[in-house]
């Protein structure tokens, strides 16, 4: 807010802040932060850490007008490096005219590393231990299968 220059990335579809605050709590610093010192509620809505809806790095970059639904004036960047193809495809409609994904993906360099399967276990104590007896079986199955030992897992049993 102060700065004569700044560069600000954020994101259109960010996580509001977590405010744990009481809304009396809330109401107060809106008095004395804000209303007490000749500022008002739309000052409060672009600057308040305690407006989740409206305080995201996105929302202050893109000089939104801190009314709820307000993106304001940023530059969304397209393209997109960092995921592969198919996680990132579940995000892109939620970007308006969607992401340009650019990402390298060489499908067998993913499949086969990939070893999943279903266990449908108990939970005891917060734990699975069908799911932790599976996962040793997994390793010892890994470690046949290569000369140099991989991490060994054990039970808490």
């Amino acid at each position: 807010m102060r700065s004569q220059r700044a560069v600000v990335a954020g994101d259109p579809q960010q996580i509001e802040p977590i405010v744990n605050l009481c809304d009396d709590t809330i109401k107060q610093y809106l008095k004395t932060a804000f209303l007490d010192v000749g500022m008002g509620n739309e000052d409060y809505y672009r600057y308040a850490p305690t407006a989740k809806y409206t305080a995201t790095a996105y929302h202050r970059a893109a000089g939104a007008s801190g009314t709820e639904s307000d993106l304001g004036n940023g530059i969304i960047l397209r393209n997109h490096y960092r995921c592969t193809p198919p996680i990132i495809q579940f995000c892109s409609p939620n970007y308006p005219g969607g992401l340009q994904i650019l990402s390298n993906y060489d499908e067998t360099a993913t499949v086969k590393h990939l070893l999943a399967y279903h266990v449908e276990g108990s939970h005891l104590n917060h734990t699975n231990p069908e799911e932790i007896d599976a996962v040793e079986d997994a390793i010892a199955l890994l470690e046949a299968r290569f000369s140099n030992p991989i991490i060994r897992v054990r039970s808490a049993n």
